[in-house]
């Protein structure tokens, strides 16, 4: 099924050159809201103290989350940024849809 234009969740969005990448702000680990800390440039879930680069790598040694930020597919039509917005299962190291 698919829903046009009707919010489904929330997304960081990243853009580099022409490309835009949208990041879930849910954790890999347990499913926690991960934060942009501006002072720091990066992104960080307080549940567990885990951190992000801004290109969703993992960047805290001995991290509990199993992967990286997930990212969702998306292009940009006359300005405009579609996202296929997903959510991922937590705590496995591979990106399965749910």
């Amino acid at each position: 099924t698919t829903y046009t234009n009707i919010p489904a969740g929330a997304v960081y969005l990243a853009r580099k050159g022409d490309e835009v990448t949208a990041y879930n702000l849910k954790c890999p680990h347990l499913g926690c809201a991960i934060d942009y800390r501006k002072n720091t440039n990066d992104y960080f879930c307080p549940c567990h103290n885990s951190t992000f680069a801004l290109d969703g790598s993992i960047t805290t040694e001995n991290s509990p989350s199993p992967r990286g930020m997930d990212t969702m597919d998306t292009k940009v039509e006359e300005g405009t940024v579609w996202i296929r917005f997903q959510q991922f299962r937590p705590n496995v190291p591979e990106k399965i849809p749910l």
